[in-house]
């Protein structure tokens, strides 16, 4: 989607509308992070207001995406949502050698009269999925011998040290005084 500049009324504009699925197929991929599958439609709600210079944007997004936990690895449903601003700005306005600051993040930059918001919105999920993602809070993850999955129960592995080199570290006690 893409709202031109021209077209935005003084009182402002606001927009509701459902970017599709295959606008987030780049999340899938595991070098953006958190790898997910954007489940359905993303729907954003958009508050569009003409500034001295730029363009103001709000926005709101709520979809569902799906990923794996990061612990056991067993696929997980997350209802995403987040709110958003930006300043759009003229390319024209664009400093040459500007610092990436706190300032200057929430900074967009536009040519010919038009915003991308799709742009914008894919963006905005890819910052709003979790780092890392959790099946449940106390997840226990996998086995690290055989990889089973210990949420499930034990697996039987028998528990001691992993290297041998460690081995004498078993026998130390703690005394409690």
């Amino acid at each position: 989607m893409k709202i031109y500049v021209d077209q935005i009324p003084d009182e402002g504009l606001e927009r509701g509308f459902e970017e599709p699925v295959d606008s987030f197929h780049y999340l899938e991929k595991e070098e953006v992070g958190t790898a997910a599958k954007v489940s359905g439609p993303v729907h954003v709600n958009l508050v569009v207001k003409k500034t001295s210079g730029g363009v103001s944007v709000r926005g709101r997004l709520q979809g569902t995406a799906s990923m794996a936990c990061s612990r056991c690895l067993v696929e997980i449903t997350e209802d995403v949502g987040h709110d958003f601003f930006y300043d759009c700005l003229p390319v024209e306005e664009m400093e040459e050698e500007e610092e990436l600051s706190t300032d200057s993040a929430d900074i967009h930059y536009y040519t010919g009269g038009e915003i991308a918001i799709t742009a914008l919105v894919q963006e905005q999920l890819a910052l709003a999925l979790p780092m890392k993602a959790l099946c449940r809070e106390d997840c226990k993850g996998l086995c690290p011998r055989c990889g089973a999955n210990l949420n499930l129960g034990d697996c039987g592995c028998q528990k001691g040290p992993v290297d041998l080199r460690l081995a004498a570290l078993m026998d130390l006690k703690i005394k409690k005084d």
